[in-house]
């Protein structure tokens, strides 16, 4: 949703709140009088190479769809007031149409019958613009767009023109031009009746973070800009962008990247417990996938970091947020100075269990790309959401440099190599940095002098 990223992402939803569940369309000419479509349209848009679908095949699918309800409040808004504007003109148009044509008003003991009924259709249809407008500044009409799936599986949405346009699967397309935003479009395994519905995965932004995270590790002057990038959205859109423990699990048994970024996290009471506990191990100690998570926010109190950070698994490399004096300067405008230690709400080990709680510190605040729905090519923003990505950046061009000089690597391995080469801060406890800074390149030679 950047071009900071070049088109090295593959976006996912696992939270169910981008499914959108496609019904077959009975009748297509039917359908195509109630909609507005051309006569032909559907033969044009891929109705499979015999044209329209035939009793065996899968029929023409149809889902309405309310882009409002997918898209994040900033982009949702300008979406919402440009239909809203939209409706408001036709609506002026018509308004000053009936009012130039309006009769007069009938006197009761001159009008005819007809007289009266021309008052009467004028006052109807002055009161049915007037409560219609009301009725679409609450729920604007803009935002609905009707998409198709035809039986050779392409996907199509409906035009003003009243033909069908093709949409690609798996690429990122615009809907709509107001919100500036992008969307990726997935066709989920069928169900148990394929020839009657369909569900597709419309998967967007909820929010300006995920996108800011991805461009820190992996955007064009991030810390391993080569980087390809796997998306995998867990906040959910219907909870305000709140992750689950459902999205999470499905997420860490979907993805495939070597290195795992988790910008998300919540407090935790119970260390080393919890139905997701086991899902990490397995996938960092089977999978041999290196999982950074950060720290929190919760700082800069005792016992403050959350989880899968270190209040989670030993496995997991936990990340606290770190400033100095030339970021204060950059990103704050603050006057120069040799200042340097943990953000003030970086959160703080130890965890109950006793265990430090933060394994490193990186980097906590960065200016760089965010989503098109902005309407800006990037912002800062900071948090140890910020300070984790920096890390797995870091992580990545171990990983990258491992393979390309042929040397294996673990997770164990690697993690060794971070935690025995980080540079100590001074004025900082181990509470609030665990083993220091993460400094790539003392790790790098770490490791290739114990290749063997």
């Amino acid at each position: 949703s950047t071009p900071a990223l070049g088109g090295r992402v593959t976006c996912y939803d696992l939270s169910g709140s981008s499914d959108v569940r496609m019904s077959k369309i009975d009748d297509l000419n039917k359908h195509a009088e109630e909609k507005g479509l051309k006569a032909g349209a559907f033969e044009a848009g891929g109705g499979g190479e015999g044209g329209p679908p035939s009793e065996e095949t899968r029929p023409w699918m149809h889902a309405s769809v309310s882009l409002s309800s997918f898209l994040p409040g900033p982009a949702k808004k300008r979406l919402d007031d440009a239909a809203r504007l939209a409706f408001k003109t036709s609506h002026d148009a018509a308004l000053l149409a009936l009012e130039k044509g309006r009769p007069a008003k009938p006197d009761p003991k001159k009008a005819t019958e007809e007289d009266h009924d021309r008052w009467s259709d004028y006052e109807a249809l002055k009161k049915e613009l007037t409560s219609s407008l009301k009725k679409h500044q609450s729920s604007p009409p803009g935002s609905i767009v009707d998409l198709y799936l035809s039986p050779s599986s392409t996907l199509h949405a409906s035009s003003a023109e009243g033909s069908l346009r093709p949409l690609p699967l798996n690429s990122p397309f615009s809907l709509d031009a107001s919100s500036s935003s992008t969307f990726t479009a997935r066709l989920l395994p069928p169900g148990p009746a394929p020839l009657l519905s369909a569900t597709l995965q419309l998967v967007t932004d909820c929010g300006a973070h995920g996108t800011h995270v991805a461009c820190i590790s992996a955007g064009e002057d991030g810390v391993c800009p080569k980087a390809l990038v796997e998306s995998y959205r867990v906040g959910d859109q219907r909870l305000g962008s709140m992750e689950t423990t459902r999205s999470i699990a499905m997420a860490l048994s979907h993805l495939t990247g070597d290195v795992v970024n988790m910008s998300y996290g919540e407090a935790v009471s119970t260390v080393g417990a919890g139905y997701l506990m086991p899902i990490i191990d397995s996938m960092i100690n089977k999978h041999n996938r290196i999982f950074l998570s950060s720290a929190g926010n919760s700082g800069p109190a005792l016992c403050t970091v959350g989880a899968p950070g270190g209040g989670f698994s030993r496995h997991v490399i936990s990340v606290g947020a770190w400033y100095d004096g030339e970021m204060s300067e950059t990103l704050y405008s603050h006057l120069p100075s040799g200042s340097s230690g943990t953000y003030t709400w970086s959160s703080t080990g130890p965890c109950l269990d006793g265990s430090a709680g933060v394994d490193v510190i990186a980097p906590g605040g960065a200016f760089t790309g965010v989503p098109g729905w902005c309407l800006t090519k990037g912002k800062m923003m900071n948090g140890t959401s910020m300070s984790c990505p920096n890390a797995a950046g870091g992580v990545c061009l171990l990983v990258a440099m491992c393979k390309s000089e042929g040397i294996q690597y673990t997770p164990e391995r690697v993690r060794k190599a971070i935690y025995n080469t980080c540079r100590r801060q001074p004025g900082l406890t181990i509470l609030e940095q665990g083993w220091g800074m993460i400094d790539v390149e003392r790790a790098w030679e770490w490791i290739k002098d114990a290749k063997d």
